[in-house]
């Protein structure tokens, strides 16, 4: 076996410990309320306005309110002790305690809070008020730093915006500070959230104007409205998602219905002040999007008019701008001057006429395609085809994309990548010739992370460090870029923690803080203040050496010290993340493209013999001290976390136990791993009996991840079967995007290939759930063919070939 794996050192907890030492950010005992008197600018009365009256509703929920008109004089020597007076917005209240050039002076969407004592300090008064975003730059429906500026002052006295669909209300209103004094403005004009719709997420089918699993759209709608308010509350002002489509509700695809339903999704975010986009890609066809041209550029005539069709279809509903796509799929696409000449036709016919929209088109990170007629201006070699937009009409704005939870420097040996650097170079390359928007992610899904499920706060610090860079960049390179469209798929398992700090850290990327480091404690600090002064400190002390850990461990698998001069399958995401029947086939067929890290594979370990490609690493010397690091490092973190349970914020509980959760499953799933390669490994190193001690030892993994599986689904904030369960949807997938956290598909998966050694476990179809041409392709001839090729092979002997092509008709159970 390998020696004792490294604990390693919490450099990161240090910086906790000591900016809570410094601050008074981490004080005890601030002053708390009995009561509350609310006075409402008039474009907030509650009587008239659906966010002064949200706003009233959550404060009502807490205390005893009572409302005063916006120019009303407050006598505070008449109100008693312990009363909090809050104004929002222009009010009498607000002009004693904020001066109009002083709220001029942050500047656009900026915001103002400042707070008051009064009576001997027994009678606190703290007000809000926000500048309005400039109308020659986006349409203005609502005063957004109005609207950010009343969510942070509920943050100031306890409130916490972090689950999109269910928010903190504290049990009592209360200040962190003795005093509240903040100025603050955005970085960037654009802070936006792409929500990926292609996934079968919380809020697909209602974003789509479809029922879900019986229950009904209109029933669903008042998720929408919660969403626009965290997107408001952490600092957004952009949404977009994916519009789906398939041939066979096409009709209710273009139906006024539809449009009529999307317009009141559409009238919702404008409210919240968050502007709204429709993701239609142009001809790329894959995952059910609503692509806009069918046609393969036969005849440019026939694909101007299916672009103009939809986009008119589209402004009827009042979308804000378009999202769109480039080529055919990720990985396949026409002939570049066809794609470019459709890009332009886009561009044109949007921006010519309709007034005040914009149109922006993602750049993947996707390798090896290339237009050999259109060079490189850095380097004069053929572009790459995801870069293409560079030769388009400037009016088509750029996201420059990035995957999984790597940083720009950070190695990335997924989609055939090395890192993702010439990103962040393309990014400043077109910066100033085009609107420039960063689409980093917060959560990928399949396979990699939320849907295993693995805890990964590193992806929240990455991105605010992604972030960081890009403004230090913006300094050196004296240009300027629009800001950040994060990628987000699914909020449960404490993945909204993640995009709490990536929707914040676009707001305020601290380009100034001295140290990376304290930039990620800033960036996670709001969540920890909620569960806690008093433990505020060691939640973050805990939470930065798991971000700190994991980098070493799952980026770079640094287990002793050392990183290894490759990472490729010598990091601990390629063994923690899961494994279906398409990773593991790209994972042989095409290793360098495949679509998340590469692993030792168990066939690997079996096999002595390596005729092709370069030599697996030693499982002996390499793998096996890195599993055994993570199933350490990981079960410690877990139980230090839910050290610190019993002093935590009783109302925020319902966060902290999530957190825990997601930990202990996560070093439960580093046990089973671990477990099963030992497994593996063992047959020609360990007695029969040494053996059988792993085996049961992943399968006990696997029963007690199913009794974390279980208390957290009693949890989710919608219907388990949306999204935990086995059911139809408008996705290419048969089942809601946590299906495979509950039936823990990738650890049973992982334990029947290394338990059993037999030809049907043995082949990538094994346990398939993925039909790949519907991925690609849809509904069509050629998902009719492939599905009759399948049943075919599988009535004539060929299960295991046959399941490759087929998904199951009924839910399938584990284990087999």
């Amino acid at each position: 076996g390998a020696g004792a794996a490294m604990k390693l050192r919490p450099s990161w907890a240090l910086v906790a410990l000591l900016l809570c030492a410094v601050s008074v950010r981490c004080q005890s005992s601030p002053p708390s309320f009995s009561s509350a008197v609310v006075q409402f600018a008039d474009v907030l009365d509650p009587a008239s306005s659906s966010q002064g009256s949200r706003l009233l509703e959550l404060l009502q929920s807490v205390t005893t309110v009572a409302t005063v008109q916006a120019s009303e004089e407050i006598d505070y020597s008449s109100l008693p002790k312990g009363t909090l007076v809050i104004s929002f917005g222009e009010s009498w209240q607000t002009g004693q305690l904020i001066s109009s050039s002083t709220l001029e002076a942050v500047g656009s969407e900026g915001y103002c809070i400042q707070s008051a004592t009064y009576r001997n300090g027994t009678v606190h008064a703290i007000a809000a008020n926000g500048n309005a975003a400039p109308t020659t730059t986006y349409v203005q429906y609502a005063n957004a730093g109005l609207l950010h500026s009343a969510f942070a002052l509920l943050e100031e006295v306890g409130f916490g915006f972090f689950h999109p669909l269910q928010p903190l209300v504290p049990t009592t209103l209360a200040f962190y500070d003795a005093e509240v004094s903040i100025a603050t403005a955005p970085h960037w004009p654009f802070r936006g959230w792409h929500y990926h719709t292609e996934h079968p997420l919380e809020l697909t089918e209602v974003l789509n104007g479809l029922e879900s699993n019986g229950t009904a759209w209109e029933d669903m709608v008042g998720e929408v409205d919660l969403f626009a308010q965290w997107l408001c509350a952490n600092g957004q002002n952009e949404i977009e998602w994916v519009l789906l489509w398939e041939p066979s509700w096409d009709e209710f695809a273009w139906s006024t219905l539809r449009q009529d339903r999307l317009t009141i999704l559409v009238d919702i975010f404008h409210s919240w002040g968050v502007s709204v986009g429709a993701d239609v890609p142009i001809a790329e066809r894959q995952q059910h999007a609503w692509y806009m041209t069918a046609a393969r550029g036969e005849d440019l005539d026939d694909n101007m008019q299916d672009i103009k069709k939809h986009i008119d279809w589209l402004m009827v509903v009042g979308y804000d701008y378009i999202s769109t796509e480039s080529g055919y799929s990720e990985f396949t696409h026409p002939n570049c001057t066809l794609m470019l000449q459709w890009m332009n036709m886009t561009t044109a016919y949007l921006m010519d006429n309709y007034d005040q929209k914009r149109i922006f088109i993602k750049c993947h990170c996707s390798t090896g395609q290339y237009c050999q007629d259109y060079l490189n201006p850095t380097t004069g070699e053929p572009i790459d085809f995801n870069f293409l937009p560079a030769f388009a009409d400037p009016r088509l704005g750029v996201y420059p994309h990035t995957v999984q939870v790597y940083t720009f420097f950070q190695p990335a040996p997924t989609y055939g990548n090395q890192n993702f650097t010439y990103m962040l170079e393309f990014m400043f390359q077109e910066a100033g010739k085009r609107d420039v928007v960063f689409q980093g992610e917060t959560a990928y899904w399949v396979n990699y992370d939320i849907d295993v499920p693995l805890f990964l706060p590193l992806y929240g610090a990455n991105r605010i460090l992604d972030l960081q860079t890009m403004s230090r960049l913006e300094v050196t390179r004296d240009t300027t870029v629009q800001g950040q469209n994060n990628f987000g798929s699914g909020w449960e398992w404490s993945y909204w923690l993640h995009d709490v700090a990536t929707a914040r850290a676009a707001w305020d990327p601290q380009r100034e803080t001295n140290t990376t480091e304290e930039a990620v404690s800033n960036g996670f600090y709001p969540v920890a203040r909620a569960f806690g002064l008093n433990v505020a400190e060691d939640f973050l002390s805990v939470l930065l050496e798991t971000i700190d850990i994991e980098e070493d461990l799952l980026v770079y698998g640094n287990w002793n010290g050392t990183r290894p001069s490759d990472v490729t399958k010598r990091n601990g995401i390629a063994y923690l993340e899961g494994w279906d029947t398409w990773s593991q086939f790209t994972s042989i067929v095409n290793v360098e493209g495949a679509t998340q890290p590469a692993k030792l594979m168990f066939h690997e370990m079996r096999d002595p013999v390596h005729l092709f490609g370069s030599p697996p690493p030693d499982y002996e010397t390499e793998i096996q001290p890195l599993l055994l690091a993570m199933q350490q490092n990981f079960t410690s973190l877990a139980e230090d976390m839910h050290s610190l349970r019993d002093r935590v914020n009783p109302a925020a509980l319902f966060l902290f136990d999530e957190i825990v959760d997601t930990m202990n499953i996560t070093a439960l799933r580093a046990t089973n791993v671990y477990s099963l390669y030992q497994y593996v490994w063992g047959f020609l190193h360990e007695t029969p009996h040494a053996r059988e001690e792993q085996a049961a030892a992943a399968y006990d993994s696997i029963v007690a991840a199913q009794e974390v599986v279980t208390r957290r689904e009693a949890q989710y904030r919608v219907p388990v079967p949306r999204i935990a369960g086995w059911r139809t949807n408008p996705t290419v997938y048969n089942y809601g995007y946590l299906w495979t956290v509950h039936s823990l598909y990738y650890f049973w998966r992982d334990y029947s290939q290394a338990t059993d050694v037999s030809p049907e476990t043995g082949i990538p179809c094994f346990m398939n759930v993925i039909n790949p041409v519907d991925v690609g392709l849809g509904e069509g001839p050629i998902l009719t063919a492939t599905t009759a090729l399948g049943e075919w092979l599988e009535d004539n002997g060929h299960y295991g070939i046959g399941q490759c092509l087929l998904v199951p008709s009924s839910e399938p159970e584990y284990p087999l």
